[in-house]
């Protein structure tokens, strides 16, 4: 996809395998950028404009703007792997606590007894740690 191209100004951006391609007009090639996310490719593009003073045409920054807003919906939405790292931080913290308060009671299981350790223990498997 073509964000803009040098028949509309000083840029022409498209989408690559590794991000937004951008190339410079006016052999500026040290203006030209590979970007990974099209976050930094929105950034770049208000940057190429308003801090080096290039034609970008306003349609590709906002298209850009989209696609990064519809990225970080991906990367933070409901669905998302950032929440599922939450959720399992969440539980590790829990797990954690529950650990301390038994070695703080001794290093047996002392009142927790048989059924509170195996709950630990199913509980250090789904998140994947090796119980020995």
């Amino acid at each position: 996809m073509s964000y803009c191209r040098f028949a509309e100004g000083d840029v022409y951006a498209y989408e690559c395998d590794g991000g937004v391609q951008f190339h410079v007009a006016d052999g500026k090639r040290e203006l030209d950028r590979l970007c990974g996310t099209f976050n930094e490719a929105y950034q770049y593009a208000k940057a190429l404009r308003d801090t080096h003073g290039l034609d970008v045409p306003s349609h590709a920054i906002e298209a850009l703007k989209e696609d990064a807003l519809e990225e970080a919906a991906r990367i933070c939405g409901p669905d998302s792997a950032v929440v599922e790292l939450n959720v399992e931080n969440a539980k590790l913290r829990m797990l954690v606590r529950d650990m301390y308060r038994c070695y703080v009671r001794g290093h047996d299981w002392g009142p927790w007894g048989a059924s509170e350790k195996e709950s630990i223990e199913d509980r250090m498997r789904d998140l994947g740690m090796e119980v020995g």
